[in-house]
């Protein structure tokens, strides 16, 4: 399978939102919360990040199948800001992305993970 993957990378790390993880698992319930609350330290200790998305797209047909998997799994995992998109709107959120259905994931974000220990240092000093 051949599931392209597009988003901003710049020169950070993910925020994932655990779209991809067995419901119900240890680690899908850890990651949907870590998701939140990471956001929720950087915002109370002014590390920047850019909540800027991911799209998993399905190129063709055959892969629609597990695309359709990776969302079900993010619905039963809770994930927030998950929606299944048409060609046509896949083509709004990525204009230069062409597949013939994608998962949006708005929760999926960036920051520099280099700042976050950092700031718990100066936080416990």
């Amino acid at each position: 399978m051949h599931l392209y993957i597009f988003h901003n990378i710049l020169a950070h790390l993910t925020l994932h939102a655990c779209r991809y993880y067995l419901p119900g698992s240890l680690k899908a319930k850890l990651c949907v919360e870590g998701n939140a609350k990471m956001y929720a330290y950087c915002d109370a200790h002014g590390i920047p990040y850019d909540r800027c998305g991911k799209v998993i797209v399905a190129v063709d047909a055959t892969e629609v199948p597990g695309l359709q998997e990776i969302y079900r799994r993010g619905q039963e995992n809770g994930v927030a800001g998950l929606s299944w998109l048409s060609a046509a709107e896949l083509r709004v959120v990525e204009p230069h992305c062409r597949g013939v259905a994608a998962v949006h994931c708005s929760s999926t974000g960036i920051t520099d993970y280099k700042q976050v220990p950092l700031r718990m240092l100066q936080t416990l000093c």
